[in-house]
């Protein structure tokens, strides 16, 4: 189900950037294949992951890796977040 979830929305994107296509960069499409595939990654570990849980623990698990993005950016590439995501991530520590 998942499989078809991607492929609709792979055919619809295609669609409605037809015109942009030819302006893609071999680095472009390397990129979007790594991203891509920890993308699947994420998915599928998840997916398993679900099996052996319950939902409201795996929920919180995905909820602590969004938080978590910020700081993990921050760490490797010594670059401040916005604002935003700075008060979104910091109230889950101030909630703990």
């Amino acid at each position: 189900m998942v499989a078809m979830r991607f492929a609709v929305a792979s055919i619809i994107i295609t669609i409605i950037s037809i015109r942009k296509l030819h302006t893609i960069k071999f680095s472009d499409v390397k990129g979007g294949i790594i991203v891509g595939f920890m993308l699947f990654m994420g998915f599928a570990t998840q997916t398993v992951g679900i099996q052996y849980t319950t939902a409201g623990k795996s929920a919180f698990l995905t909820g602590t890796n969004v938080v978590m993005v910020p700081f993990i950016v921050w760490f490797i590439y010594k670059k401040k977040t916005r604002c935003l995501c700075d008060y979104s991530s910091g109230s889950l520590f101030y909630r703990c």
